[in-house]
């Protein structure tokens, strides 16, 4: 697991993409995000 924190709007995913050599396609479906809202959905 890759924890990334950093500022809003700051290319964390697209460096990500690009460290993996992943496409958008496979970030979408490999990817766990917004974790703040999966959380507050399972409470």
């Amino acid at each position: 697991m890759i924890f990334v924190i950093g500022p809003l709007f700051s290319g964390k995913q697209d460096y990500i993409m690009q460290a993996l050599g992943w496409s958008e396609t496979d970030f979408l479906e490999k990817a766990v995000r917004d974790v703040q809202n999966l959380a507050a959905e399972a409470a």
